[in-house]
Parts: structure tokens; sequence; C-alpha cells
């Protein structure tokens, strides 16, 4: 057994998971994670020269660490300064599209029935009792809807709105 290849493995070990720190913090371009890499493999092979025994225990040091090392670092990378700049957070009090003015409004109109005033094809305008409402039609691309006939609102699954032309 060659303590000076042991001790090498791990010193090469411990620099890969030093400069693989640093790629996450500096913008290096991904110079230093192949440097990291590179250190990382260089000392596996060093440690497989000390003896097998000890070569194992250091691939299977890596194996395990590396993964770990990577899921603190993106943990901790959104918290650095570079890392604030580079994500986006969302602010606790922001709703979902449905809670927007526009679309509350038009929440009102579930089960209205308008009359065209465009043709909808696929889009258009509808007026709503006297309130003029723009219109894009989904799920009926083919189809066009001539000037006053007769339109109802419904609501989407998904949140969204679209209409139907009432039937028989």
């Amino acid at each position: 057994m060659n303590d000076g290849n042991l001790t090498s493995a791990v010193i090469l070990v411990v620099a890969g998971y030093l400069l693989l720190t640093l790629e996450v913090f500096l913008p290096t371009g991904g110079i230093l994670g192949a440097l990291s890499l590179a250190a990382i493999c260089i000392g596996v092979t060093f440690g497989f020269k000390s003896s097998l025994m000890a070569g194992s225990l250091v691939l299977a040091g890596t194996v395990a660490g590396v993964p770990l090392l990577l899921k603190a670092l993106t943990w901790l990378w959104p918290k650095t300064a570079m890392g604030k700049k580079m994500t986006v957070e969302s602010e606790a009090g922001e709703g979902t599209v449905g809670s927007l003015p526009g679309n509350i409004a038009l929440e009102q109109l579930v089960g209205a029935f308008g009359i065209v005033t465009s043709e909808l094809r696929p889009a258009g305008s509808i007026d709503f009792s006297g309130k003029k409402s723009g219109w894009h039609q989904r799920g009926h691309s083919g189809s066009r809807w001539p000037t006053s006939s007769l339109h109802r609102y419904a609501k989407w699954l998904c949140g969204g709105s679209t209409g139907r032309q009432p039937g028989p």
C-alpha cells in the first residue's frame, strides 16, 4: 500500500469538491467545473493505484459525495448575490391569472347570452347587454359565427373562458 498515492487521492478529491463549489459561485464558464471533474477523476485513479480497497472507498465516497454537494449548492446558490440576480422568486401576495381584475369581471358573464357584433373567425366581439367584449373562440377554428347570432359565455376547465352557441 502506497500512502503517498492515497494522500494524493484524498487531496485531489477534496480539491475537486472545492473547485466544484467555486464553479457555482464564480462565473468561469465551466472552466472550474472541468478542472473539478479532472481532479476528482485523477483522485479516484490515485486511490486505485494505492490499493483496490482504498480506490473503492474513494470512488464510493465520490459517488455519494458529488450528488450531495450538488444538492447543497443548488439549495444555497439562489441565496447568493449572483443567484438572486439570475433566479426569479414569486411574491407571496401574487395571485393567479384568474384573480386579475379583467378576469374577475368576465366571471360575472358565465352563463350570460350575448349577440355577436362581428363574425367570430375565430376572433371578434360580442355584446353582452351593452357591454362589448373582445373575443377569441377556442376549439372551433374552422367554424364562423355570423353577426347577430346568439352566443353563450362559458368557462374553460383551466380557468379561461370561451363561448358556445346555445343548442336547440
